[in-house]
């Protein structure tokens, strides 16, 4: 199930040798790289196990490419990237038409902006990557060993001035001079020549920098006396705290992880080059919106239907409930929306053309009924002398229907004045209208004034009289 969600992008880097190629998978998490695999394979395994799922990176041969210091009097990196050919082409020994350039951006000095200008023939591109179509090897990205170093000695501790890194492979000598990840200066050396001589000039030409650190990625210890005489300077093995490798896998993988890390800095596949594949990652991620948009729609769906299906019982409820307070009696219950429609619109103009009346006879208990009440409280038969004595009643009619207000109702509010015996029984007398919720609307409540011995209640009749 984990392969079908998207993870983190997977970046693979390769060094091809003779006879083996090192592979190195490794992913960035927040700010720090990850190794998920390095591995040696010989070339004739099948490879494509290792190697898919990811960013592929190869790497040049250092001889192959031409880097050059350059200058361009432009400061946005659109406009440098749109004029960098035209700049370049007085520099190239090869027409710029049969060359691939590019750049890294170094920085800014007044007006102008300071690259690192890198070139290289398309035959000698095309013939890489024929020896990789014969492995069935398609890299998404191709770089340059000057780039795959760089990028790997931002892995090294922070420095503030320039590092020199010489890193010892089968074919070449990279000798690099980097800072921040950016190439400063680089030359590649041919193992064959006279590698102290040849690194005395590439020092010397390399003298216009400062450089603190040295590091010499590799195996010779004859090559790593040789600089450190020549540079006269401590060489440092690779060093890489963020890595949980050995001194002998970082100097065995470093181009391959350099390679991996420097796939976003700068590809060599361009024009007729360009990677025949762009969608290819693109398969999983779209896969999986897919997935998830036809769920969501699902739910959505289905929420949906319980809302419609909820809404329409309620109209079924109201529609029915409202037949039966006005007694109608209909042929069938509407099924669609457009059949509840037309039945409302006929129950609508049926309403609209009844007579516009008010109930004229009230239903509120009468004088009789109060008295039977009044009369029937037990506490006033105790004694052949009533313990409470009605001195007065007054039952008036406050409110009533009209043709001027045919929504007003019918309001009964009755006063007595009381003499009582004692307290006790005044008490009672008031418990027991409050009590009585059949004739007597106890929502306005019973109003109880007591003054020495004599009482006053107030309160209004519970009204039954039907409305429409």
């Amino acid at each position: 199930m984990s392969n079908f969600f998207i993870t983190p992008q997977k970046y693979i880097g390769i060094d091809k040798q003779s006879t083996t190629i090192r592979i190195a998978s490794i992913f960035k998490s927040k700010k720090n790289w990850k190794i998920i695999s390095l591995q040696e394979l010989t070339l004739d395994t099948d490879l494509q196990p290792s190697i898919k799922e990811g960013v592929l990176t190869s790497i040049l041969k250092g001889r192959d490419l031409l880097i050059r210091p350059c200058k361009i009097p432009v400061k946005k990196p659109k406009d440098v990237f749109a004029a960098l050919n035209f700049h370049v082409e007085p520099h190239l020994p090869y027409p710029i038409e049969g060359a691939i350039v590019q750049a890294q951006i170094l920085g800014l000095e007044k007006d102008q902006s300071a690259l690192s200008v890198f070139s290289i023939e398309k035959e000698r591109l095309q013939k890489h990557l024929e020896d990789l179509h014969a492995l069935n090897i398609e890299p998404e990205v191709i770089t340059s060993p000057a780039l795959a170093l760089a990028a790997f000695s931002t892995l090294f501790p922070v420095a503030h001035t320039p590092q020199l890194i010489v890193h010892e492979s089968e074919s070449e000598i990279s000798v690099l001079l980097t800072q921040s990840g950016k190439v400063l200066a680089y030359r590649a050396l041919d193992p064959q020549q006279n590698l102290e001589s040849e690194l005395q000039k590439t020092i010397l030409r390399f003298s216009s920098h400062s450089f603190e650190s040295i590091y010499f990625i590799g195996n010779d210890a004859r090559l790593k006396e040789t600089l450190a005489h020549t540079c006269e300077q401590e060489v440092r093995k690779p060093y890489c705290p963020s890595l949980s490798l050995s001194d002998e896998e970082l100097t065995f993988y470093a181009l391959a992880i350099g390679s991996a890390m420097a796939s976003q800095e700068m590809n060599f596949r361009q024009q007729e080059f360009i990677y025949p594949h762009p969608f290819k990652r693109l398969k999983k991620p779209l896969a999986t919106t897919f997935v998830l948009l036809t769920l969501l729609a699902g739910a959505l769906f289905w929420t949906g239907e319980g809302i419609v299906s909820s809404k329409k019982q309620a109209v079924e409820t109201t529609y029915l409930n409202f037949l039966k307070n006005e007694k109608l009696n209909l042929p069938s219950t509407p099924q669609t929306p457009l059949e509840y429609e037309r039945s409302i619109s006929e129950l609508a103009k049926n309403i609209q053309a009844r007579p516009n009346t008010y109930p004229l006879y009230p239903q509120i208990p009468q004088v009789k009924e109060l008295l039977s009440f009044l009369t029937s409280i037990p506490e006033t038969k105790k004694e052949l002398t009533p313990v409470v004595e009605i001195e007065s009643l007054h039952y008036q009619m406050v409110s009533r229907p009209d043709f001027a207000h045919k929504k007003q109702k019918y309001k009964v509010r009755v006063d007595l004045e009381l003499a009582a015996k004692d307290g006790g029984a005044a008490r009672d007398f008031y418990e027991a209208l409050k009590n009585n919720t059949r004739l007597i609307d106890t929502r306005e409540g019973v109003q109880w004034v007591a003054a020495k011995g004599n009482y006053k209640a107030s309160f209004y009749l519970k009204d039954h009289t039907r409305y429409h």
